[in-house]
């Protein structure tokens, strides 16, 4: 599985992207990870959770020199020969190169692997005005060039919502070669146990970040009004990026919210969706959000921006508010702080979706098709 970027700096797509291995392994299936070294600290082969993990060098000019008319594309380059040269080391005890996400170097990864005969597959993450495609044709002055080798090269697209299915569609004119796979999450074996009948403490979990999409800013306003009228009321935002320093100094401004809300930065997240009894999540633009999914399994409350992506993963299991819109997201929070049957009934109703539609044994058998398919092809 190759992955732009994993332990120790996770999130949800990173999070899925282990436990999918995890299940797969379970199941026979031989899976280890290779993704780039970002840090110095990382030790270029660690074993997690029983995933063997294969960390190689990646220098990043952009992040050495500044100011320097030009290097992007002299950056991308030297990026995918150093993705190349890592492929080509591992790829020949493997059937498949699994691209967890459709980012630029996915194409020189699939390169390699091409040149092994291998087959490759690749999983769109976002879609909409994040579309996977659109945010890879933009990250450089190769990325057109690189997008139309991603298309030549891949077997199969990995379509994790409608919405996307739709956008991959735009781009691939042979409909067989996407298939939809939805993202999976474990489900906790203990249902849980609920030590207060109506919300007190709120979760967000993700990443602080321009390329997370999310609307923090309403998140923390509505967060303040609901505190001013119940100020028992809790917020964790579990989660780091460079939005941290922006997001604390805007919390700053607010009377209440400031009070009682802890940027907890990142953190396994078990911990936090046991305390928690509702997640919010304030998505501008999404894939199939795994925060969500791993909400709803271990029985949160689950209130979610009104975008395609949260309305399909939610049914009829969860809240939507329309993005932006303080007024209607502090009603949703002070119902669930209020009327115990409302929490009861969002609770019960998001774990039973989760546990059937979004089991990770499910999708893990469903990739398991995938890949023995592909293989017999």
């Amino acid at each position: 599985m190759f992955c732009g970027q994993f332990w120790p700096r996770i999130g949800g797509a990173e999070r899925q992207a282990l436990r999918l291995s995890n299940s797969l392994l379970a199941r026979g299936c031989r899976v280890e990870v290779l993704t780039p070294q970002l840090e110095a600290a990382w030790a270029l082969e660690e074993n997690i959770d029983g995933i063997q993990v294969h960390r190689f060098p990646f220098v990043d000019l952009t992040k050495r020199i500044t100011n320097l008319r030009g290097l992007g594309l002299l950056n991308t380059l030297v990026m995918g020969w150093q993705v190349r040269r890592a492929v080509t080391k591992y790829i020949s005890r493997f059937d498949i190169l699994h691209a967890h996400i459709a980012w630029p170097m996915v194409a020189y990864a699939g390169e390699a692997a091409k040149s092994f005969n291998r087959k490759i597959i690749c999983k769109v993450a976002a879609g909409g005005q994040a579309f996977d495609f659109d945010t890879l044709r933009r990250s450089s002055p190769l990325g057109p060039r690189l997008a139309q080798r991603l298309l030549a090269i891949v077997d199969t697209w990995i379509a994790i919502s409608e919405e996307i299915k739709s956008n991959i569609e735009r781009e691939v004119s042979d409909r067989s070669r996407i298939v939809r796979i939805p993202n999976g999450v474990e489900i906790p074996v203990v249902y849980p146990v609920y030590e207060r009948k109506v919300a007190r403490h709120f979760l967000y979990l993700g990443r602080l970040s321009r390329t997370a999409h999310k609307d923090y800013l309403t998140l923390l306003r509505a967060f303040d009004r609901l505190v001013s009228r119940i100020p028992e009321c809790e917020l964790k935002l579990v989660g780091g990026g460079e939005l941290t320093g922006d997001v604390h100094a805007f919390l700053q401004s607010l009377p209440h919210a400031r009070l009682r809300t802890e940027l907890v930065g990142f953190s396994e997240p078990t911990r936090w969706l046991q305390w928690a009894d509702v997640l919010i999540q304030p998505s501008m633009a999404e894939g199939l959000s795994n925060a969500l999914l791993e909400g709803m399994a271990h029985g949160l409350v689950c209130i979610a921006n009104d975008i395609p992506p949260n309305r399909e993963v939610l049914g009829e299991a969860g809240i939507l508010v329309p993005v932006g819109d303080t007024e209607t997201l502090v009603q949703c929070m002070e119902k669930v702080a209020t009327i115990s049957s409302e929490c009861l009934k969002w609770r019960r109703g998001g774990r039973t979706r989760a546990e059937q539609v979004y089991a990770m044994d499910r999708v893990a058998e469903d990739y398991l098709r995938l890949y023995t398919m592909m293989l017999k092809g």
